[in-house]
């Protein structure tokens, strides 16, 4: 029997994955969608020699049953209320982090994912990201430092005409425990102090770039999906597009130059990815600047505002 369910591996807070469902749905298409923090409390998984089933919400899926999947947004396992002791929470966490982790790699490597987690794994690291932006023609990459040396941090400003943006060097933007959420953010001389904090964690710190304005560049398959963003209109908006007000600015669709495209999609072949929301400046001048990939990014404010039809793409390669 040919497969024909989609799996989609998400968390139960996903609007995006609610979205595409939906549309799945409508196209008469088998979801089978695992919410990771339901395993393994409410999800039954076998792994055998011979192959897998999973049991949830009085459902079954057998790993033939499979035709694609869409690796979304999986979130921690969750765990029994009955277990109270903390080096048990982890045991039952970390155990059902890996038997989870050991089941997506028991599945056909060769059928689609978008995308798989072995090379979303790899392609997480922004400074593996701008290391291979760096060798993709026709891409320019910012001056870049990643280090928790305050000395390092405060020479590099000095050599960036006292002008650097700070970020994160994992994802972002994050929240830490005191709930503040950590963007992109611009320093200079006069807050050259700041840059003493990087002992504490090492930070990606990359030249200042003037923008005339961004764009969110999303590659499905072999879509490519651009929209200018003009994040220079709105003061909260200027320095770190992510923040509140993003959605109040105006997007539009723009064609991008033909170098942009197709290094988009070498650098997806390169990190073995069918999606990718690639971040660009746009300079003055008109030049495009890489800064970062995010290889599960968010497409629906963008499609929203655009009427660029990044679902039904998806939903196309879902289906291939």
């Amino acid at each position: 029997m040919k497969p024909d369910t989609v799996l989609v591996v998400t968390n139960k807070h996903d609007e995006h994955a609610c979205y595409v469902i939906h549309h799945l749905n409508k196209y008469g298409i088998s979801v089978f969608r695992l919410n990771t923090e339901d395993f393994p409390t409410e999800i039954e998984l076998n792994l055998t020699k011979i192959g897998s089933s999973l049991h949830y919400h009085g459902r079954t899926l057998y790993h033939g049953d499979i035709m694609s999947c869409w690796y979304r947004r999986p979130t921690e396992s969750g765990i029994d209320p009955s277990i109270t002791d903390a080096g048990a929470q982890t045991f039952v966490r970390d155990e059902s982090w890996f038997v989870l982790n050991a089941y997506y790699r028991t599945l056909n490597k060769s059928m689609t994912w978008v995308s798989h987690p072995d090379a979303l794994a790899r392609a997480k690291f922004k400074p593996v990201q701008l290391h291979i932006a760096e060798r993709t023609p026709g891409f320019f990459v910012p001056r870049t430092l990643v280090t928790n040396s305050p000395k390092r941090a405060k020479r590099f400003l000095r050599q960036n005409n006292n002008q650097i943006i700070v970020k994160v060097a994992g994802r972002g933007p994050v929240t830490i425990p005191s709930d503040k959420v950590v963007y992109s953010n611009l320093v200079t001389s006069s807050d050259a102090d700041l840059l003493d904090a990087v002992v504490f964690a090492p930070h990606l710190l990359q030249e200042y770039v003037e923008k005339a304005f961004e764009v969110r560049l999303t590659i499905i398959g072999k879509q490519v999906f651009a929209a200018k963003i003009d994040s220079q209109s709105c003061e909260t908006t200027k320095i770190d597009w992510r923040r509140p007000g993003i959605t109040d600015v105006k997007h539009e669709p723009i064609e991008p130059p033909e170098h942009i495209s197709k290094g988009s999609l070498l650098m997806l072949e390169r990190f073995g990815l069918n999606y990718g929301a690639f971040d660009f400046i746009v300079t003055p001048r008109g030049d495009w600047v890489f800064l970062e990939l995010n290889p599960n990014g968010q497409f629906l404010w963008i499609e929203e505002l655009t009427g660029l039809p990044m679902t039904h793409a998806l939903i196309q390669l879902l289906r291939s």
